[in-house]
């Protein structure tokens, strides 16, 4: 059996902080397994898993030290050696009931020591967010077990619903029309852009992550963008917002606004950007079109006031009331010089 001299810590590997947990901060016996992605049960339909290609890709010091290796020892020695072929076979086994149950699964595994002896250990398995990494606990007390395994069960339950809170936001980020991105401050970086901004461009996601969003966004409006965003992280300002245009799918390029706002570390300083860029094409040709209707419209006015007031032929502007016939209900409005004169007036 493991040594019993290591004491048994509490297990409060809460979800709060296992995203930052390192094995070098817990005595636990950890061991770390690798293999691909597990299919959801839905997808096995009743049937049994694939059999995984499981491999040992590391283990913590309290294991080592539990199997009786010096300090020195543990940098030269290979993981993998700390497991035979059938202790291996045992947590493959372990690895697949638990991503096909979603719960943490105990198993006794062989186990190989310094001295190269096989030790037998209670494990516990389970998987980490479902991914390609599972932590296999160990425990030279098998009474303890229960307590780990009730803890554990606890634990990915709050796992599980953290999980379908990540995909329901990751959903509603991906699923409205609104184009979204989240900006680096530090070197102007796309960490991340959802589906309906990648649509609008026409590109996939990695086409605009990092500095290549730079490469659809028209060349001379690259420079003011870094700097709308710069000069908002230098003033320490929580809002930023910027124009440019970007290109479509079809090589024209179209007038957007950006609008973000700060993401602050731990620190206080601008760290992200998060914001949502709109498509004000339609808009702003309204607007252009608008604009140039009134200038025309005045440049007209102008060029007929003038036309007036030169012809050398009496002109008048009056308002008629009805009816038009009664002269007594005509209102002189303007006359242009011409009809001044003639009318005796200086």
């Amino acid at each position: 059996m493991l040594s019993s001299s290591v004491a048994r810590p509490a297990w409060t590997i809460t979800l709060a902080s296992r995203s930052k947990w390192t094995p070098s901060e817990t005595r636990c016996e950890v061991l770390f397994l690798a293999h691909e992605t597990l299919p959801d049960r839905a997808e096995l339909a009743g049937q049994r898993p694939p059999a995984l290609d499981v491999s040992v890709v590391g283990a913590n010091a309290a294991l080592y030290a539990s199997l009786g290796f010096r300090q020195t020892q543990i940098s030269e020695h290979c993981p993998a050696e700390l497991l035979d072929q059938t202790g291996l076979a045992a947590l493959s086994d372990a690895v697949e009931r638990a991503g096909v149950d979603s719960c943490p699964v105990r198993v006794c595994a062989e186990f190989v020591d310094a001295s190269n002896r096989l030790c037998s250990a209670d494990v516990l398995v389970y998987l980490f967010h479902g991914r390609s990494v599972c932590f296999v606990h160990l425990s030279s007390k098998a009474s303890a077990m229960s307590d780990v395994s009730a803890e554990l069960s606890c634990d990915v339950g709050l796992a599980v619903e953290e999980s379908q809170r990540l995909a329901l936001a990751s959903a509603a980020f991906n699923i409205v029309p609104t184009f979204l991105w989240v900006f680096r401050a530090a070197d102007h970086f796309i960490e991340l852009a959802n589906d309906a901004t990648t649509e609008f461009i026409g590109c996939r996601k990695e086409d605009i992550y990092g500095s290549e969003w730079q490469k659809v966004v028209h060349p001379d409006d690259v420079a003011m963008t870094i700097a709308s965003f710069a000069s908002a992280a230098a003033s320490n300002s929580d809002n930023v917002e910027c124009h440019f245009r970007v290109m479509s799918p079809d090589g024209s390029f179209r007038r957007c606004i950006a609008r973000g706002r700060a993401w602050r570390d731990a620190d206080g300083r601008i760290a992200r950007w998060f914001g949502l860029t709109v498509d004000i094409e339609d808009m702003s040709r309204l607007q252009d079109e608008a604009r140039l209707a009134a200038e025309n419209m005045a440049r007209s006015e102008a060029h007929f006031r003038f036309m007036f007031q030169s012809n050398l032929a009496p002109m008048y502007f009056a308002e008629i009331d009805e009816p038009y016939n009664d002269m007594t209900r005509w209102h002189l409005v303007e006359a242009n010089d011409a009809a001044l004169a003639a009318l005796g007036y200086d």
